[in-house]
């Protein structure tokens, strides 16, 4: 159960609201999905555990202190929107951290305007990193990953684009989510040594998505792009997929978020090549200058 599923929301409104002795117990609650949701992400950021617990601290204050008028204003909210207000009160940490941890990390945009949402380069939020003995080192420059030396402070222009074009694309939500996770996800993840699931794609997106709730999986997949890049994109651009939820299944009368992830292996193999084929064509008008 995750932070912003109708289901907790309702149970945080409900406990806050009452008055009996057991009121407590959702606070604990309240501070285990945060951990179990985001504690990882914060190391996949500082890469300290003594730091992520630190974080933590001061994301569980900053979200007890706006609990009462997070409940008041997002209880029309959908899933994905919840989570977007847990998600900057992460963000925010982990800058401040990182600003403490570094002087010099900038706190503005390229052209030097005021930026909510910046986050430092790569090399600021890739600063420390565990070698293979489990020791904690700094990461120089030129140890930057390829989408590291390609990107700067945000998401390039270009790749925003292929992302939206692929969101656009009029293909059934689940066979595009299996394909953001078989094609970009699970890869990403890969190479950077978040997990060792560097074959089978298909299959492990499979197990990864399979029995999950849509509206769950499109909030969890946004938090992954951007912790797989070390990037905050912009929330618009993932309207589109938020927006779908909301459409019903073909021949069904069912809301994409009102259901579970299921597909076998071979049909998101077959979704993503598919697929591929589509983001293929779209490479080429680009590169054509079309």
């Amino acid at each position: 159960m995750t932070f912003g599923s109708d289901e907790f929301f309702e149970r945080l409104q409900s406990c806050i609201s009452s008055d009996t002795p057991s009121d407590h117990d959702i606070y604990k609650e309240l501070v285990d999905v945060i951990k179990k949701y985001k504690g990882y992400e914060i190391y996949k950021k500082v890469r300290n555990k003594a730091a992520v617990e630190d974080i933590l601290q001061e994301v569980n204050l900053a979200v007890f202190k706006g609990l009462v008028d997070f409940l008041l204003d997002s209880r029309n909210n959908a899933p994905a929107q919840r989570e977007a207000w847990l998600n900057s009160i992460v963000r925010n940490k982990i800058v401040d951290y990182l600003r403490r941890e570094n002087d010099e990390v900038d706190t503005t945009d390229p052209e030097g305007k005021p930026a909510k949402e910046y986050v430092p380069k790569a090399v600021s939020l890739e600063k420390i990193t565990t070698d293979e003995d489990g020791n904690e080192r700094e990461i120089s420059a030129n140890s930057k990953g390829a989408e590291d030396t390609y990107f700067d402070s945000f998401a390039s222009d270009y790749l925003v684009r292929r992302l939206q074009h692929l969101f656009g694309l009029n293909v059934a939500l689940d066979r595009l989510l299996g394909y953001c996770y078989s094609k970009i996800i699970i890869p990403l993840e890969s190479a950077k040594g978040f997990t060792q699931r560097n074959s089978g794609k298909a299959t492990y997106a499979a197990s990864r998505l399979n029995g999950r709730n849509m509206a769950e999986i499109v909030s969890s997949f946004k938090n992954d792009l951007n912790s797989s890049l070390n990037r905050v994109f912009p929330d618009k651009l993932f309207l589109p997929l938020e927006n779908r939820l909301n459409d019903k299944k073909k021949n069904s009368d069912v809301r994409w978020r009102d259901t579970t992830f299921m597909m076998k292996r071979t049909a998101i193999s077959d979704a993503t090549n598919d697929i591929q084929k589509k983001v293929d064509a779209e490479t080429v008008r680009i590169q054509n200058g079309k």
